[in-house]
């Protein structure tokens, strides 16, 4: 199948008024093709990764909040968002191939800004959102899907770190 994976920095709705000019131009381009348009909402949250998805037409958005961004390390805000990526993966909220096509995309844009840290270091910070993030929240929080999939998220985070 193909689909065209746009990754911003930010998702505006293109269906409110007080969307902006790429918000309304994007959003019209794109809801007529088969699409994901995956950003960050523009939401600082307490909790950092919970993946959101809308259709509009045969347009997928996928935004998600962020708690601490740009605070650290450039890795660890990778780390977090390619986690929660792998988790949504994990419980069924994304197919395997947009869970690698987000990844992939998002990866690809940061790059196309800023130069990309080691990916040693993505992937040990990748490890620990898992840890610290997906797995933590899903014991603490009770979220039963995350813990259903605990034992898969345990062994991405290891293998991750061999």
């Amino acid at each position: 199948m193909s689909r065209l994976v746009v990754v911003s920095n930010r998702v505006g709705d293109p269906r409110k008024a007080a969307a902006g000019g790429l918000a309304v131009a994007l959003g019209d381009a794109l809801s007529g093709t088969d699409s994901v348009w995956f950003g960050w909402s523009g939401q600082i949250a307490l909790s950092s990764g919970e993946l959101k998805q809308r259709q509009i037409g045969r347009m997928l958005v996928a935004t998600i909040d962020l708690d601490q961004v740009a605070v650290g390390p450039a890795a660890a805000d990778i780390g977090s968002v390619l986690a929660s990526l792998r988790q949504a993966e994990l419980v069924g909220h994304l197919e395997p191939e947009l869970a690698r096509d987000l990844s992939g995309a998002f990866v690809a844009g940061y790059a196309e800004v800023r130069t990309p840290p080691r990916e040693d270091a993505v992937r040990a910070h990748t490890a620990a959102a898992l840890l610290a993030e997906r797995c933590l929240r899903a014991v603490t929080r009770v979220r039963l899907e995350s813990l259903r999939c605990l034992p898969a998220l345990l062994a991405d985070a290891e293998g991750m770190l061999e």
